[in-house]
C-alpha cells in the first residue's frame, strides 16, 4: 500500500513541469532521500537549512558563530536567523533558473510567514509534500545516518550505504555523523517536531494543497527505484 500510494503521488507531480518542492515531516522520515534525488539527477538546488545553518557554523561566519552552540545541541534557531539564510539560497536559485527543492522548512509559523509572503510576491507555484513515519523508525534511521560535510547528501549505515564505506557517491568527500544524530539528541528532535513542529502541518494543510508520503514501511531500496521510474516518464 504505502509503494503504490508513493507511486501515485510521482505520476501526479512529474506531470507538472519544473515544480519547486517543500518538503516536511519528522527528522528521518525521508525528505532528505528524495531532495537528493532531485538535486543529483534532476538538477534541483536543494535547500536544506539545517545542512546550511550547520555550514555557517562551521565556517566561523558571524552568523556562525552566533548559532554554533545551538545547532550542535539541535536547538532551537530564532526564525528570523533560519530565513535569512533560506532566503539568500532561494534567490540563488532563481538568479541561476533552477527548480528548488526545500528540504524540512518552515518550521514554525513565522517562518511559514516569511516562506508564504516571498512566493506570493514572486508568483512562484510550490508543491508542499508531508512526510510521515514511525517514531522508533525515524529515531533508527536517523543515529545510522551518514552525511557528506562536502555537498550535504545522506546516506545510512544500515538501509542506503555508500558504494565505498565512509565515502560519498556524488563527490568522493568523507561521510560523518552529524552531532545532532546522537541517539540523545534523536530522542529530543523528534519530541520537538511533535509539540512544535506537527500541529504546523494544520496550518500549512489549510493553505495549501498537499501530498502525503508515509515512509514507515518503505525502505531506501525500495523508494528511489520508484523515483527514478516515476521522473524518467516525464520525457515520454
Amino acid at each position: 500500500m504505502h509503494f503504490f500510494r508513493v507511486f501515485l503521488f510521482l505520476v501526479f507531480a512529474t506531470h507538472i513541469h519544473a515544480l519547486n518542492f517543500v518538503l516536511v515531516g519528522p527528522p528521518g522520515s525521508g525528505k532528505g532521500t528524495f531532495a537528493n534525488l532531485l538535486t543529483q539527477k534532476y538538477g534541483y538546488y536543494q535547500i536544506c537549512p539545517g545542512a546550511l545553518l550547520r555550514a555557517e557554523a562551521a565556517n566561523g561566519t558571524p552568523l556562525g558563530l552566533k548559532i554554533k552552540i545551538d545547532v550542535e545541541q539541535g536547538k532551537f534557531i530564532p526564525p528570523n536567523i533560519v530565513w535569512e539564510v533560506v532566503l539568500l539560497h532561494l534567490e540563488e536559485a532563481l538568479e541561476k533558473n533552477l527548480p528548488f527543492v526545500l528540504d524540512g522548512f518552515p518550521k514554525n509559523e513565522e517562518c511559514l510567514g516569511f516562506l508564504a509572503s516571498f512566493l506570493a510576491s514572486r508568483n512562484i507555484p510550490v508543491q508542499f509534500i508531508c512526510f510521515y513515519a514511525d517514531d522508533d523508525v525515524c529515531f533508527n534511521r536517523m543515529i545510522s545516518r551518514l552525511e557528506c560535510h562536502h555537498c550535504g547528501c545522506t546516506f545510512n549505515s544500515i538501509s542506503r550505504k555508500p558504494k565505498i564505506d565512509g565515502i560519498c557517491d556524488f563527490c568522493h568527500s568523507n561521510l560523518v555523523q552529524r552531532k545532532g544524530d546522537d541517539p540523545l539528541t534523536a530522542k529530543y528532535r523528534l519530541l520537538d517536531y511533535h509539540q512544535n513542529i506537527e500541529p504546523l502541518l494544520t496550518v500549512i494543510k489549510n493553505s495549501y494543497e498537499t501530498l502525503d508520503i508515509d515512509t514507515s514501511q518503505l525502505s531506501s531500496e525500495e523508494a528511489e527505484p520508484v523515483y527514478e521510474t516515476t521522473f524518467h516518464l516525464r520525457k515520454l
